[in-house]
């Protein structure tokens, strides 16, 4: 078994958004295998997803709207537009957004692996 500890609050600022990074990640692909089952494809409404997922998934008015502290934020236009985002421990604004020609922006795709 590995465990990965932070030696400095550098590595658990690193360490919480890794984590965090995972959440979004985590999100984007259950709308991407739920908007597949549509025709045409379409990522699901935020309130279609939120009432799928539960938990701390809330609808995001916007794509650059941030959800409230512990609560992970999702935005889609109900085509091929979306948007996940998450504050890290920190209070930094995680996101990952898409749109229909596939062009992402990101400020956490340093953690895919």
């Amino acid at each position: 078994m590995l465990a990965t500890v932070p030696l400095t609050e550098r590595g658990l600022a690193h360490l919480d958004e890794r984590v965090r990074a995972g959440l979004l990640f985590g999100v984007l692909t259950q709308a991407g295998i739920l908007g597949d089952r549509t025709d045409p494809p379409a990522l699901p409404a935020p309130a279609a997803l939120v009432s799928r997922l539960g938990g701390d998934l809330v609808a995001l008015d916007s794509p650059g709207a941030t959800p409230p502290p512990g609560r992970l934020g999702y935005w889609s236009d109900g085509a091929r537009h979306g948007a996940v985002v998450i504050l890290s421990q920190a209070g930094r604004r995680l996101y990952v957004e898409f749109d229909e020609d596939e062009r992402v922006a990101s400020n956490v795709l340093e953690y895919l692996d």
